[in-house]
C-alpha cells in the first residue's frame, strides 16, 4: 500500500461503481488520472481499454473475516474457496477476476482471494482511517486521499447520486452526505446519448 502513497498528486482519480448507469459508460466520461473500478464494475472498465492506471477494488466478503479475537481472522462460511472461478467468483458473485488491471484487495476481508492474480496491492482500512468492515465507495474515496488526488469524479455511483434507490445502498447514500463535503467531487451518471455530460 505504501507504493501508492501521493503516487498521483495532484490528479483527478475516477472512482466507478456498478449502478444501473454503468451499461451506458464510454471512454468520453473519464479524465487523465487513475481508475477505480468497485467489484463488478471492473468489467465494463476493463471492455473500454483505458490508458489510465486501472485499479480493480475487490474488496467485500473474501474466504477471511477479521474478528476480534483473531489477527489473522477466520473462514468466512460465504466462501468455500479463493480461487474464484472464471471471470465472477461463484463463492462471492459480488467478485470479479479483473483481465489486467492492478488488484486491490483488503488485508483483512479479501487477501486470500485470487492468490495466483498479480499485480496485486493489499490495502489496510485502517490505515486509512476507517473501520475494517467500510463499504468499498468510502475506501475508494480516501484512498483517492492516500494517491495525493485533489478532485473525484464519481461515475455510475447512483444510488450515492440520489439517483437510483436501491435499498441495499440506503445507508451508504446517507453516510456518503459526511465524506462528500470535505472534497471536490463531480457525479457523472452516463446516459444513452453519446459522449460524457
Amino acid at each position: 500500500m505504501k507504493s501508492l502513497f501521493k503516487k498521483y498528486d495532484g490528479q483527478t482519480i475516477n472512482i466507478v461503481g456498478s449502478g444501473s448507469s454503468i451499461r451506458y459508460l464510454n471512454k468520453d466520461y473519464f479524465i487523465d488520472g487513475p481508475v477505480v473500478a468497485l467489484n463488478l464494475a471492473i468489467v465494463s472498465v476493463e471492455k473500454l481499454d483505458l490508458l489510465n492506471p486501472i485499479y480493480s477494488m475487490q474488496k467485500d466478503k473474501g474466504r477471511y473475516v477479521k474478528t476480534k479475537n483473531s489477527r489473522l481472522g477466520v473462514s468466512n462460511p460465504t466462501c468455500d474457496r479463493a480461487l474464484g472461478c472464471g471471470e465472477i467468483c461463484g463463492p462471492c458473485p459480488t467478485k470479479v477476476r479483473p483481465k489486467k488491471a492492478t488488484l486491490l484487495l483488503d488485508m483483512n476481508d479479501s487477501a486470500c482471494c485470487f492468490p495466483d492474480y498479480n499485480p496485486r496491492i493489499l490495502i489496510n482500512q485502517g490505515g486509512l482511517g476507517l473501520k475494517w468492515d467500510m463499504a468499498s465507495f468510502f475506501v475508494a474515496l480516501r484512498l483517492g486521499g492516500f494517491f495525493g488526488c485533489l478532485k473525484y469524479r464519481i461515475i455510475s455511483c447512483d444510488t450515492i447520486a440520489g439517483i437510483d434507490n436501491v435499498y441495499q445502498y440506503r445507508g451508504q447514500h446517507r453516510i456518503s452526505k459526511v465524506f462528500l463535503p470535505t472534497i471536490n467531487y463531480e457525479f457523472i451518471t452516463p446516459t444513452k446519448k453519446d459522449g460524457a455530460k
